[in-house]
């Protein structure tokens, strides 16, 4: 595909929140500090191959998602090499949105993605084994389908940065969507809400993951990472901030450790973060030095030797803003294991 078959409305769009971004965000990023950080794969941005979400299965399988394109990419355990493993059927390249997004795999190795784009928006999930897709019926309701992550009793839930529709009173939400298929709005909340500082209508609720009954939730345009208590009976609990400020870096995607700590792609840094346990926020790996590139979406590897290792995709969407690497997935060692598949 050309460059002019994606650079239309949506794809745009993304380029002035982060343009929009680079405005707000003055806090200077120190060089990469990363024992050991490399790139795995690069992509091939004029062909539209703008990599935004990643998901790793408990095999060590790697999945990228391509924003513009709407492809599911797959990345053997220990390879560099990739096929397309699904596609998003009836994509229309010419359509409007941010694209194609966060990936999540539950534990039999199914993949699912969240998309916001003409005729797609919703949540697609991705046959472990021909890769087919399907719409889950009830999630093109959402607003924006942003990030997904699932609990230990396979409960997925994802976030809608944009639920209402109402930028005069916006709110973000958190849906779910149980083992039965049932689909629901779970929270919606002005905590999770976007705040329109981007200047493309309200940017609120976007990475999420689970950990001991808490959800962990990135608010784009507060600049602020919250947790959600789920509660015994499965609703939405007390919402507590857990790290805020323009440190952050524009929080997009974010993953857990064992210990609970929090690496978040901080995409207009061109940086990983991680959130302490006490609430401290220390550089990670940091621009073209460590292979970042606008990243966008993060998560731990599985399998020996891996477990150590978290893999970040640039979405290198605006060259002006970016370090010159391009779309890639990256490898960091941050010396701490990710948090167990469910």
């Amino acid at each position: 595909m050309q460059m002019g078959n994606y650079k239309g409305g949506g794809v745009r769009r993304i380029g002035v929140m982060l343009a929009a971004l680079a405005v707000v965000l003055v806090i200077p990023v120190s060089a990469g500090a990363a024992d050991h950080s490399e790139i795995v794969s690069t992509f091939d941005a004029e062909a539209g191959q703008l990599s935004e979400g990643v998901a790793v299965d408990k095999t060590g399988n790697v999945f990228v998602s391509l924003a513009p394109l709407g492809q599911l990419l797959k990345f053997a355990p220990g390879s560099s090499e990739y096929e397309v493993f699904g596609s998003i059927p009836g994509w229309a390249p010419d359509g409007e949105g941010a694209g194609f997004l966060g990936l999540a795999v539950d534990a039999r190795g199914n993949v699912y993605g969240a998309a916001q784009w003409t005729g797609a928006t919703g949540v697609w999930k991705f046959d472990r084994r021909s890769g087919e897709a399907t719409l889950i019926p009830g999630t093109e309701a959402a607003g924006f389908p942003n990030s997904l992550a699932f609990d230990k009793r396979g409960t997925l839930y994802f976030t809608d940065s944009f639920s209402n529709g109402d930028e005069a009173d916006p709110l973000g939400a958190v849906w779910r969507i149980g083992r039965n298929g049932h689909v629901e709005k779970w929270l919606e909340s002005k905590d999770i809400a976007g705040t329109g500082a981007f200047g493309i209508g309200p940017v609120g609720a976007n990475g999420i993951s689970y950990r001991k009954a808490t959800l962990y939730v990135a608010v784009a345009e507060q600049f602020s990472i919250v947790s959600i208590e789920v509660r015994k009976n499965g609703s939405a609990g007390d919402v507590s901030t857990v790290a805020a400020g323009l440190e952050l870096g524009g929080p997009d995607g974010i993953a857990l450790d064992v210990h609970g700590n929090i690496y978040v792609a901080a995409i207009t840094d061109n940086a990983v973060k991680r959130v302490n346990r006490d609430g401290s926020i220390e550089v990670l790996a940091a621009g073209a030095e460590d292979g970042l590139d606008l990243p966008s979406s993060v998560a731990f590897g599985t399998g020996a030797g891996m477990k150590q290792t978290l893999y970040a995709v640039n979405l290198a969407l605006i060259p002006a803003l970016g370090t010159g690497v391009g779309p890639a997935l990256v490898a960091i060692d941050v010396g701490v294991p990710g948090l167990p598949l469910p």
